[in-house]
């Protein structure tokens, strides 16, 4: 993973690494990375699974985005992934409907075993399961926290395969954990190299570069109103790791701290589709937003384009040129013409795309996370205001509002 930031940079900040050493030490998010016994344990033990043509994952948040982030890197498996994780009836009547039952597993997710949406998910399909006379309950998983939730009753109660999912973690930092585990398991993902490359990160001994991002974060946002960090990644297999970035860092950074309200809102983009959306916006509308590619060096190779003899330069431009030339260029030249433009950037490279640069990136985000959390001042591991929501639409179902 290398940095190519475009800006001057900041002197170390003594207090800020001596306080993300300790965390590295001592936090449960980092302090876990240091035995996988425990997730490869969940690993091994969600194997009989893979031997449904498909599995139903019911979680939300941070109890499937970290997981789909993995499966969207390495799907090979025989076995089929099917995150179910908004509860729009329609998609999910849908999504039943063309399954084999019979040849399918459910997995339910919830790391505080009361969410209601994935109980709703696992309850309806249970139903579904029993009105065509099948043994659900060997074909059913949970992972939520070993105490007397919801979740963890409704397994008990049915035999069924239970993990435990970390007390001390929350959502969105749990896809190092048994979270992260179950879905690697299923789909062949080296779970091991995933989190040996978070390892390797923390055990850095000079944190200058890794805390450049969230230093520089930090005051654009304080001194130039910067309110939105967009990131923009070229490679469709870190789409969905965009948007596990999007809930760990607009619930992490999100707050309100001595009456101000904090928080850059995290923008998706992907290269080279929303060149042709979102670039106009970045390039000609309000200077408000922090910029972050994502890019991989070596893409997969395809045959070169062959001459058409046609008369044209559209043609001749790519006669010669594989994909991968013509995204790389396309690449280069919207970053560069960013940055000729006076926009806030940065480029973040990986060597490949493999668990091990997964691994590093997911972990850098999380250090970075925290980091700029540090220097606001706020707390990156709660998220008060959405209680709120809860409440109400609790109060509003049962009254049949």
């Amino acid at each position: 993973m290398k940095f190519q930031n475009e800006w001057p940079a900041y002197a170390p900040n003594d207090k800020l690494n001596t306080y993300i050493k300790g965390l590295f030490q001592n936090l449960p998010i980092f302090a876990s990375l240091k035995d996988d016994t425990s997730v490869l344990k969940v690993y091994a033990g969600i194997e009989r699974f893979k031997f449904y043509k498909d599995v139903l994952i019911f979680g939300i948040g941070g109890s499937s985005l970290g997981g789909q982030a993995l499966y969207a890197l390495n799907n090979t498996s025989n076995t089929n992934l099917h995150f179910v994780d908004n509860i729009d009836p329609a998609a999910f009547i849908q999504k039943i409907n063309t399954l084999n039952l019979k040849n399918t597993g459910i997995i339910c997710i919830s790391k505080s075993g009361n969410t209601a949406e994935p109980l709703m998910q696992l309850l309806l399909t249970v139903q579904q399961y029993e009105a065509h006379t099948i043994n659900w309950q060997k074909q059913c998983a949970v992972l939520t926290e070993p105490n007397d939730n919801a979740l963890r009753l409704f397994a008990q109660k049915h035999s069924l395969l239970t993990f435990d999912h970390p007390l001390d973690i929350g959502g969105r930092y749990n896809v190092f954990t048994s979270v992260g585990a179950i879905i690697a398991g299923l789909c062949d993902f080296g779970f091991a190299k995933f989190r040996q490359g978070a390892r390797d990160l923390i055990q850095q001994a000079d944190l200058t570069e890794l805390l450049q991002g969230a230093m520089h974060t930090a005051h654009i946002h304080k001194k130039q109103n910067i309110n939105q960090s967009v990131m923009m990644v070229y490679s469709n297999y870190l789409e969905l790791f965009s948007e596990w970035f999007c809930q760990l860092w607009g619930e992490s950074l999100g707050k309100q701290h001595k009456g101000k309200r904090y928080g850059l809102t995290p923008v998706r983009a992907l290269g080279a589709v929303d060149q042709h959306s979102q670039l106009q916006l970045y390039l000609d509308g309000p200077r408000d937003k922090f910029i972050t590619f994502i890019t991989v060096d070596n893409h997969t190779t395809t045959n070169s384009v062959m001459p058409v003899n046609i008369d044209h330069k559209a043609f001749q431009t790519l006669e010669g040129k594989t994909m991968g030339d013509l995204f790389k260029a396309e690449e280069k030249g919207t970053f560069d013409t960013l940055k000729a433009n006076g926009c806030l950037l940065r480029n973040i490279s990986l060597s490949k795309l493999n668990e091990y640069e997964l691994g590093q990136l997911m972990a850098f985000y999380m250090i970075e996370t925290i980091a700029t959390a540090y220097l606001l001042e706020i707390d990156p591991f709660d998220q008060p205001a959405v209680e709120e929501s809860k409440i109400r639409a609790m109060e509003y179902l049962t009254k049949g509002k």
